[in-house]
């Protein structure tokens, strides 16, 4: 498996077993619990938030230059 798999795969496992952290509860917060706000605003889900973005971001951008070496490679 090589190093990119490793950290993507690493980083899905440890964003699954802290999700129990980031269910809406009362009493944290300024922000209502259930909007858009509290989600991009608290830092408890902003970092998550700002995590999945990141890796959603680095696949894309590895994927798009993986194609585009093959791209090459085929002409």
């Amino acid at each position: 498996m090589n190093y990119f798999r490793k950290i993507f795969l690493t980083a899905i496992l440890i964003i699954i077993v802290n999700q129990a952290s980031l269910f809406a509860h009362s009493g944290h917060g300024e922000t209502a619990g259930h909007s858009l706000l509290h989600y991009l605003t608290e830092p408890m889900h902003a970092i998550i938030l700002g995590t999945v973005v990141f890796l959603i971001a680095t696949s894309c951008t590895w994927l798009i230059f993986r194609m585009k070496k093959r791209v090459k490679a085929r002409a």
